[in-house]
């Protein structure tokens, strides 16, 4: 599911586009771990909010510019047809699963997978810094001869703010 809302402006030499995207995905095939549970439903990687802003200027220098339009070929042709672009793109953080390695409490010959989720796990924002991102005490080893209870893609990543610009 997904909602698209977009803006678009010129105003003389400069054109801006605004575009806002919710969205939100499930998906029953990303936990393969126990085949006991198929129909398994979890949330999809990607981000649930996403804003890009563009701006475009023809800067007026040139032939059909504002300044020096009467300018000689040459000059023309180094000052003339520039243009200044700016895009920003601004997301939430894409989702991913908690995971444990080196046991096999399901007893399947596998080593690490989806532990026992016994709390929320993902921290309040003020709290996050890149080295403790989630609560790593929100999860535990499975209890041996059994499957981990967490799902898969339940624990969100940091967002992304870009900046493009060019000339």
């Amino acid at each position: 599911n997904s909602m698209v809302s977009e803006i678009q402006r010129r105003a003389g030499w400069v054109t801006f586009d605004g575009y806002w995207t919710w969205g939100h995905a499930m998906t029953n095939f990303a936990d393969l771990e126990n085949p006991y549970d198929p129909n398994h439903w979890n949330r999809d990687i990607e981000p649930k909010h996403r804003v890009v802003i563009s701006t475009l200027w023809q800067l007026p220098f040139g032939k059909g510019g504002r300044i020096l339009s009467n300018a000689p070929g040459p000059i023309n042709q180094a000052i003339g047809g520039w243009k200044f672009a700016w895009v920003t793109i601004m997301q939430t953080g894409a989702y991913f699963s908690p995971s444990f390695s080196g046991s096999d409490p399901s007893g399947t010959n596998t080593s690490g997978g989806l532990p026992n989720r016994i709390s929320n796990g993902n921290l309040p924002t003020g709290q996050r810094t890149l080295a403790h991102w989630f609560d790593t005490s929100a999860f535990v080893v499975p209890t041996p001869g059994m499957f981990g209870n967490s799902g898969v893609n339940i624990l969100q990543g940091p967002g992304e703010i870009t900046q493009n610009v060019s000339l």
